[in-house]
């Protein structure tokens, strides 16, 4: 194996900083390139190691292996040894054998942060060599070091020699010179005539290197790298932007429904909301009649007055705000409602407030006036006919509560719908189940109603659906607002995202110098990313539920997002996550000398 330059330059700006270098590298032998700083040493290994391809002349590598060390060990922090090795290579059997090999076994569970310089730099050695290399680059690797550990290192570089591999040492000591088969003096990018090294045998300790199994390995999870190497990805002040959106989508969701039901309630406070009107076919074939309260019609005359049944007052139309002119709904079983013509009968001349608690003979009984209703009112117009069995109330009408008129009362047919009851299902509104039962068996053509039309029998929930359409229109144009806001907040982390990998540029460089790939660079900051949208959503969440239940404490019951606040956060999560790895991709494309430099 050999590697071959042939009239290579390089230049800076127009600076020239190698001239015309021509020369060759055998395989098995250890040169030293002696020079001061600045006389081009890194520029040469950097063109020698790939890392810098704009350059005339030729270099000829034959696409070997290679690994480079450099004056700093580069570890990184955050992680152990161990870690930091398996980053590059996922392959704990050479990895131990290699820190076997070089003495740094009882380093591998340490950080970076609390071994020597000397120990660090034996760990970039172990590190450069996980992938095997053919060519081995180190740019400096003893400049920061006493002379002790200089000479430890100089020993461990000798030793790796075989017949192999080429070793290149860029340095301005001495403590190489020893091992050097030749040592290459350059003069500010002249490489002066080459001198023979001594070339002493490898030191024993150092001497006898295992040869790795190049075998595919998995590279570490990213995720686990994102956390372990960077814990401020979980601080509050990196996830709020990230939690804001998915908190956004969450309320977005909660006040549709919250939104629902409280439209729900409104209703079910002020009408009755559990009303049915069955056909008695529909009656029998309904399977649950152990939910269904059923009131039949009975009717009552005298003295040209009609008397009609009143159902409890949760359940009668006549409670309705509104229907009364004066008075209230009837708490004992003798008091009664009268309508406007009724009250002119029994009272002529009686202002309605002055008819509220006379009292009249009806069907040989006493009656206590509770209220008056005028039919000619709106709301009554409104709500009356809700009741089937009111459909053609006489005016001068009577209500007497129920269980009262049954007892003296005539039970008859349903004079506008033959065959119809009245019936009331308790808890129908807010029990999807009774109510989809219900909607189920009523849902169909009624009799007295055109042919082929069909209905549902109270007005009340119809009301409260047309309110959730309503609701349900709104809320698409606060989760399309709220996208955009979403969308604005993903175009922000994106300038985030640029900057952080600005900041890091050197690192992502190095990491491929080092020998991890390019895509799982990529991976591990998308990783990093995913980590991050995570614990946001997290957040989020969190906060999401301590709202619900601070609403359910406040005003009752809880109130869960609806189905489309969980997509749209995906949506959102996707995006966001699209967003990054593009991104970062479009980043990694930068040279590794642009990154590094």
């Amino acid at each position: 194996m050999e590697i071959r330059l042939e009239n290579l330059n390089k230049s800076f700006d127009g600076r020239p900083v190698l001239k015309d270098i021509t020369y060759t590298f055998e395989s098995g032998k250890l040169y030293v390139i002696k020079g001061v700083s600045g006389c081009g040493k890194t520029t040469l290994l950097n063109i020698l190691g790939g890392v810098d391809t704009e350059y005339d002349g030729t270099c000829e590598t034959g696409g070997v292996r290679t690994a480079m060390i450099f004056q700093k060990s580069l570890l990184l922090g955050g992680l152990t040894v161990r870690e930091n090795l398996l980053l590059i290579r996922n392959d704990p059997q050479s990895i131990k054998r290699l820190a076997g090999q070089l003495g740094i076994v009882s380093l591998l569970k340490k950080y970076p942060s609390e071994i020597s310089g000397g120990e660090r730099q034996r760990a970039s050695v172990a590190r450069a060599l996980l992938n095997a290399p053919q060519l081995l680059l180190a740019d400096e690797p003893t400049a920061s070091l006493d002379a002790e550990n200089s000479d430890k290192i100089a020993d461990i570089l000798a030793g790796l020699k075989n017949k192999d591999r080429i070793i290149i040492v860029a340095t301005h000591e001495d403590c190489f010179d020893r091992y050097a088969d030749a040592i290459l003096p350059l003069d500010y990018g002249e490489l002066e005539g080459a001198e023979e090294g001594a070339a002493m045998p490898q030191p024993e300790a150092a001497a006898g290197e295992t040869e790795l199994t190049l075998k595919r390995t998995r590279p570490v999870p990213p995720v686990y790298y994102a956390v372990k190497r960077h814990p401020e990805l979980l601080k509050l002040r990196a996830l709020l932007p990230l939690a804001f959106a998915f908190l956004l989508l969450l309320l977005t969701g909660i006040f549709q429904n919250s939104f629902a039901k409280e439209a729900l309630r409104w209703h079910a406070k002020r009408y009755p909301v559990d009303l049915a009107g069955f056909t008695k076919e529909q009656y029998e074939k309904f399977g649950h009649k152990e939910w269904v309260t059923v009131y039949d019609y009975y009717e009552a005359e005298d003295n040209g007055l009609v008397a009609y049944y009143l159902m409890p007052a949760e359940d009668s139309v006549l409670n309705v705000d509104g229907m009364f002119e004066a008075g209230h709904f009837p708490v004992a079983a003798d008091e009664v409602i009268i309508t406007q013509e009724t009250a002119e009968i029994l009272f002529p001349g009686t202002g309605f407030a002055d008819c509220v608690g006379r009292t009249f003979s009806f069907c040989g009984r006493t009656w206590t006036v509770s209220a008056v209703t005028i039919p000619q009112k709106a709301a009554f117009n409104e709500h009356f006919r809700a009741d089937l069995y009111y459909m053609r109330t006489q005016k001068a009408a009577i209500f007497i509560p129920y269980e009262t008129l049954k007892i003296f009362g005539e039970k008859k047919e349903n004079p506008v719908f033959a065959g119809s009851l009245m019936c009331v299902v308790r808890g129908m509104a807010n029990d999807q189940t009774k109510r989809q039962a219900v909607e189920d068996a009523l849902f169909m053509e009624i009799p007295g109603m055109e042919e082929g039309q069909k209905g549902w029998a109270n007005i009340y929930l119809q009301k409260i659906d047309e309110r959730k359409e309503q609701i349900d229109q709104v809320m698409k144009v606060f989760y399309a607002v709220f996208f955009a806001m979403c969308l604005l907040i993903c175009l922000y982390m994106v300038s985030v995202i640029r900057t952080e990998l600005f900041y890091r540029r050197k690192e992502l460089g190095y990491l491929q110098i080092f020998g991890l790939p390019k895509q799982a660079v990529l991976q591990m900051l998308w990783g990093e990313h995913l980590v991050r949208t995570a614990a946001a959503f997290i957040l989020a969440l969190a906060t999401a539920i301590i709202l619900i239940l601070l609403y359910g404490i406040i005003f009752g019951g809880l109130v869960l997002p609806s189905w489309l606040t969980f997509p749209a956060c995906l949506l959102f999560a996707g995006l966001y996550l699209l967003f990054s790895y593009g991104t970062a991709r479009k980043y990694l494309k930068t040279s590794i000398r642009e990154l590094i430099t």
